[in-house]
């Protein structure tokens, strides 16, 4: 069976594995022709024998495939295959088409997908899905702070300078602000059929739903309550 068409041109190609690395060892080795695959394929089904299938998957874990030539667009057969888990390099040895041996160098690298800023932004800009783009770093750059999913970025206000293409931590975000510390709020109070209103200033910031401390700036008290709306606090 003849393998998919690739384009030479392109030196990468990432696909998504349930796997993860194992403990690494010195450089191994593998013996005995697999057919009947494209050529990704085949380099994958051979990398599997070097992780550890039995470990769970780190979400957004892939593998990209870097080559230091262009790997032919046809090969029958990977007849030998060495592989050191250290750095990523390995060495494939190709049967052609045409009965002839290519032997092919790359390294594999495994990576989470991971949405970082396309341009630096500053602190008070809400962040929008066109000012991100997705990167991949290795697992070891990683932590538990960084932020990897677009979705926990889109619409966060921004606390510190974010710089372009790195990882976000998220003490750098917050929900944008509603109240903003010193800024003129107003103050309700409702109880029943009893509606008040009151001029007051914020002591602290505030997102929509979290409770703050404002004076009210006719009685000079201070008195907690919830935003509610942009410039907006309601004492209960």
């Amino acid at each position: 069976m003849p393998a998919r068409e690739r384009d030479p041109a392109r030196q990468g190609r990432r696909r998504r594995l349930g796997l993860r690395v194992a403990v690494l060892c010195a450089a191994c080795l593998w013996h005995g022709p697999l057919y009947a695959l494209p050529l990704d394929m085949m380099i994958e089904d051979r990398l599997a024998a070097y992780l550890d299938a039995s470990r769970a998957l780190e979400p957004g874990l892939e593998l990209k495939l870097e080559f230091l030539s262009p790997p032919p667009p046809e090969a029958e057969a990977l007849e030998d295959f060495r592989f050191n888990p250290a750095t990523g390099d390995f060495v494939a040895r190709l049967r052609l088409p045409d009965g002839g041996n290519q032997t092919l160098q790359g390294r594999a690298i495994l990576g989470i997908e991971t949405w970082v800023p396309s341009r630096r932004i500053e602190p008070g800009e809400i962040i929008s899905d066109a000012d991100l783009i997705p990167v991949m770093l290795p697992p070891g750059l990683m932590n538990s702070s960084m932020l990897r999913d677009p979705g926990d970025l889109i619409g966060k206000e921004v606390r510190r300078p974010l710089m372009a293409n790195r990882p976000v931590q998220d003490r750098a975000v917050i929900a944008p602000r509603a109240v903003v510390k010193g800024a003129r709020v107003e103050i309700r109070f409702r109880s029943g059929a009893l509606h008040l209103t009151a001029p007051g200033k914020a002591l602290a910031d505030g997102a929509l739903g979290e409770i703050i401390r404002v004076v009210n700036s006719s009685s000079n008290t201070i008195v907690t309550g919830e935003v509610t709306a942009p410039g907006v606090v309601e004492v209960k």
